[in-house]
Parts: structure tokens; C-alpha cells; sequence
């Protein structure tokens, strides 16, 4: 609870800083106007050749692996030769990163031995030598991040959560595995079969580097949380929201057959903003697009999960959100975002991101929300949304003018982020967050 208590701050903050910074972009984008009117034959401007220019030139027989979304990183690093590829609010160019990747992260995984606790100097270090950094944006359990990357059942010597994670050569030739537990925000690294020669060297070696660092490594940036990773400044594209099921009617039988609610199960009765089915089983649909269920319980469950397992239990509710709410969500993806054991239960929430960047709802609402009680989904809450990209750009500021705002407002040690803020209406767009 302490820590859904920690988040929730955080979002609070987060919205603050973004109002302010919103102002500040929208005067930046006004100079950005005058500045490419007063020069005639730029067309699209300077902030988009730049990005072009760091774009990776990959080859288009990528390998995407079968990786659920929801556990895909959203952040990628590759170090090599004292230089840095990084990727960052791309989707497409993150994927096919990982697709190139993930097979790497996966044998290390698989292979880890017991975790030897670090220091965050050996952490930082390891950033800098040759090798491959990930950030999945939010914590994930190794053991079952282990067995989602194998398609098996994970790696036993691998505990706790972490967010971060990179793989890097060590003094015996090898490959170690560094991660930052979020659990009690220690350093560890295990020895993992992976040869720097043969695996690793060769899967570091073609990346472009495009100059990407991280705050630690850049003079005046030690106001921002150290591994915040500073690249070209972003041009998040913009996106109309909507209720999947107001727009194609059709999609409610397909959710309700999703939820195994059969026309058996009883009718969709008009209620107060929304309709619903009520029994044992009830289940809402709101007019806005979120879907709310509860049952009493019993040995005949809906949604039983076969197996106690803390990874069992991930891996069916992700299933479960995956074809709810991540069906009709569009250019969205969902992620997990928190899993908690409370005094009623897990409580397993899912957020959406856009570009790699977290989308905010209104009301601090989640894509998807589940409580499991023995063994079971007993209750969840769905805000179904679909994304579809405009075509536009939103210009944002410059990562070093953000970060002065953030000083201003004593947001020091916080990572500066891109969110899109979806407050139910038909138009989202992105800005900076102290996350």
C-alpha cells in the first residue's frame, strides 16, 4: 500500500509540473512558429531534421519476437566503443530494437546465476562499457519477466522487481547481468553463459550511435534523477481518444464473449448512465467507456486462475487486460504498471503508454484494474480507450529548459518525462512530467 500511496503522489506532482510546463511549451511553440516563418523554404523545421538525423537506419529483416506488449521495455541504450545508441518515445524504433535484443535479455535471464549485491558506482559503470541497457517503465518481477522472455517457467535464483536492467561485459570475458531492485533499492549483478566475444560484441557493434547520455554523465543536468536518459528533444505526435464501444456498436458482443458473459448469462438492462447485468456476476458498461465487474465469489468462478503463483496470477490478469482493454486501444499499449498484495487481496493495475510515454487518465483512473481473491478475479475496472494518431506533431521544450522548470518548482531528483494527459476528451497530446 506504501507504495501505490508513493505513486499516487507522484502522479499528483506530475500533473502539477505539467500545467506549467504546458504554459511554457505553448510560448516555445509559438517562438518555434515566428522562427520557421522568418525562414523562408524551411519546411517542417530544424527540430525534425534533427530527429531524422538520429534515427537508427535498421535493416528490415528485423526478428520480432512473440513478447507481450504489456513487457515490452519502452527505453534502449546500446554502448559500444565509448559511445551511445539510445532510444526513447519511439515505439516502432524501440521494438525493433528489442526485436534485435530480446533474445540476449533473454539467455541472460535464463541463465543468471545468484545475485551479488553492488554499489551504485559498479551500477553506473556498467552503463558506460560496452553492452545494452533496458527500461521497461515500471518494475517487473525477474523470476516472471524471466519466464514471459522463455515461454517457460523462469529462473528460480532471480528475486525481486526492477525497472532497469543492462547487460555488459565483465573481467572474465563473460556477460554479467546488472539490475536495480525495487524492492529494497539495492545494486546486484549475477554471472550469466553469455561470452562478451560471442553474444555480446556482435549484437553492440552495428548500433549508430546517436550521442544519447544519461543525466549523470551531463554537468548541470544533476537536478534531474540520475538515469533519466537525455537524447534529441522528442516531437510526440498528437491523437484523437475515443470509446471503442460508441464507436462500432458491434465491439459490445465481442467484450462481453471475451468475458464469457453469453446471452445465458442474462440481458444488458438500461441503469443510471450506462447498462449493466446483474447476479452473482454483475457487470456494468458506462456510457464513457468503463466497464466495472464484481462477483460474490464462489467454487464456480468466472475468472479462475489455475494456479497460486505470483507469476500464474500476472500471467493470467495480463491475458485478461490484453483482451479487454488492450484490444481496441489502437496506437496505445497497455504495461503493467503496479501489483500489490493487500489485506483483500492482489490488486494488478495496467496503464497506457503512447510512444513509450505513459498516458495519464482522468481521475488518476487505470487502463485496467483487478483485485484476485483466492485464486479468482473477483472485481475490475476497465476504462476502454482507443488512440488513433492525428498526423501532427505537439513541439515540446527542450530537455534543459524543462529541467530548469522543474528546479524552479523544487522537483530536484525526479526524472523528467513525457505523459500524455487524456482527461476524456477527443484530443491528447504529450508534455513534460516530474515522474
Amino acid at each position: 500500500m506504501a507504495r501505490n500511496e508513493k505513486n499516487r503522489r507522484a502522479v499528483e506532482w506530475g500533473k502539477n509540473l505539467l500545467i506549467v510546463l504546458l504554459s511554457l511549451s505553448a510560448l516555445y511553440l509559438l517562438w518555434c512558429t515566428q522562427l520557421q516563418s522568418s525562414l523562408p523554404g524551411q519546411a517542417g523545421g530544424g527540430l525534425s531534421g534533427l530527429l531524422e538525423l538520429f534515427r537508427p537506419q535498421q535493416s528490415e529483416q528485423v526478428s520480432q519476437q512473440a513478447v507481450p506488449g504489456a513487457v515490452r521495455p519502452v527505453r534502449l541504450a546500446v554502448y559500444f566503443d565509448g559511445q551511445r545508441y539510445g532510444v526513447q518515445y519511439n515505439t516502432a524504433a524501440a521494438d525493433a530494437a528489442f526485436g534485435e535484443l530480446s533474445t540476449l535479455l533473454s539467455e541472460a535471464l535464463g541463465s543468471a546465476e545468484a545475485p551479488v549485491q553492488i554499489g551504485e558506482q559498479a551500477w553506473r559503470e556498467a552503463l558506460c562499457r560496452d553492452g545494452v541497457y533496458f527500461d521497461f517503465l515500471t518494475p517487473l518481477p525477474l523470476a516472471t519477466l524471466s519466464a514471459w522472455l522463455e515461454g517457460g517457467a523462469g529462473n528460480p535464483e532471480l528475486a525481486g522487481t526492477a525497472r532497469r536492467m543492462c547487460l555488459a561485459g565483465n573481467e572474465t570475458g563473460g556477460v554479467s547481468l546488472f539490475y536495480h531492485n525495487e524492492d529494497d533499492g539495492l545494486y546486484y549483478a549475477c554471472e550469466t553463459t553469455l561470452s562478451q566475444q560471442l553474444h555480446l560484441d556482435s549484437a553492440v557493434s552495428e548500433w549508430p550511435p546517436n550521442g544519447a547520455l544519461f543525466a549523470f554523465e551531463v554537468e548541470g543536468m544533476e537536478i534531474l534523477a540520475p538515469y533519466t536518459m537525455l537524447s534529441t528533444t522528442p516531437q510526440p505526435g498528437t491523437y484523437t481518444a475515443s470509446n471503442p464501444l460508441a464507436t462500432d456498436p458491434a465491439r459490445l458482443e465481442t467484450l462481453l464473449s471475451a468475458l464469457s458473459f453469453h446471452p445465458q448469462s442474462g440481458t444488458l438492462d438500461p441503469v443510471s448512465g450506462g447498462q449493466a447485468i446483474e447476479g452473482s456476476d454483475t457487470l456494468r458498461l458506462d456510457a464513457d467507456g468503463t466497464v466495472t465487474f464484481h462477483s460474490i465469489g464462489s467454487d464456480d468462478a468466472r475468472f479462475l486462475i489455475p494456479g497460486g503463483s505470483e507469476g500464474e496470477i500476472l500471467s493470467y490478469v495480463r491475458l485478461l487486460a490484453e483482451s479487454t482493454a488492450g484490444a481496441w486501444c489502437g496506437a496505445a499499449r497497455l504495461y503493467l504498471d503496479e501489483y500489490v498484495q493487500t489485506e483483500d487481496g492482489w490488486v494488478i493495475t495496467f496503464q497506457y503508454t503512447l510512444e513509450g510515454a505513459a498516458v495519464s487518465l482522468s481521475e488518476g483512473q487505470d487502463a485496467a484494474r483487478f483485485l484476485v481473491q483466492d485464486g479468482a478475479v473477483t472485481d475490475f475496472t476497465l476504462c476502454l480507450r482507443t488512440y488513433t494518431a492525428t498526423g501532427q506533431t505537439s513541439p515540446v521544450m527542450p530537455e534543459h529548459l524543462a529541467a530548469a522548470a522543474m528546479g524552479a518548482l523544487e522537483a530536484d531528483g525526479m526524472e523528467l518525462e513525457l505523459c500524455y494527459h487524456d482527461s476524456g476528451g477527443e484530443l491528447v497530446s504529450a508534455g513534460w512530467v516530474a515522474g
